[in-house]
């Protein structure tokens, strides 16, 4: 019987992004629009249940976002939590505000009225956490280089064997379905996401087996 991913418990990306906000706020950008530039997002209303998923997502990097004045509520709850990466807040307040909660809280990268600017910040963000995490995987030789704020080696590697276990998991034997297998469930997947959905097609479209190994 082939086994399906779902995606409510199941993250196959080093990292997620996690949005508090109230359903007005969730409004404001497309769950689309943010899997651009994160495709796991899980979205939460209410500070308790957001804050719970975090501490249970102790191998997900985790770039939080919080709109409608619920940082006030949540930051010193969550500030510490190790994978807490990145905190982005989009706060109509006023400026000084803003400007002391950048003083208290060092995770805080950006607290604006923009919504856009915060998303263009994200998305730097993200592909500087990459490449970062990338370097990790190919050689340790790296880890002394990077800040003590960013992705631990060990981090990175948890969620390498996570990943490892999901292809054990839903790709078994018979070797030569296992392509096959794992390019149908990246598109169910990533259903939604045309840029993974591309990458997936060029994957199934230049894949050689003497390749797999470098």
């Amino acid at each position: 019987m082939e086994k399906k991913i779902d995606r409510n418990f199941v993250n196959l990306e080093s990292h997620q992004l996690v949005w508090l906000a109230s359903q007005h706020g969730h409004n404001s950008v497309s769950v689309e629009t943010l899997r651009q530039i994160i495709d796991y997002t899980k979205l939460f209303e209410d500070a308790d249940a957001c804050e719970e998923y975090m501490k249970t997502s102790s191998e997900i990097t985790t770039f939080l976002m919080i709109s409608d004045g619920m940082n006030h509520e949540i930051l010193s709850r969550i500030h510490n939590i190790k994978q807490v990466f990145r905190v982005y807040i989009h706060d109509t307040s006023s400026e000084e505000n803003n400007n002391e909660c950048l003083a208290k809280y060092p995770k805080v990268k950006l607290a604006s009225k923009d919504v856009q600017l915060l998303l263009v910040t994200l998305t730097e963000d993200v592909k500087t956490f990459l490449k970062q995490n990338k370097s990790i995987l190919i050689s340790n030789n790296n880890l002394n280089s990077l800040p003590e704020q960013q992705v631990t080696h060990g981090d990175s590697l948890s969620w390498w064997s996570v990943f490892l276990d999901f292809l054990l998991y839903y790709l078994p034997y018979p070797k030569k379905d296992c392509l096959k297998k794992l390019v149908t469930a990246m598109k169910k997947y990533y259903t939604g996401n045309s840029a993974e959905l591309r990458n997936v097609e060029e994957f199934e479209n230049n894949y050689r087996m003497e390749d797999a190994i470098k």
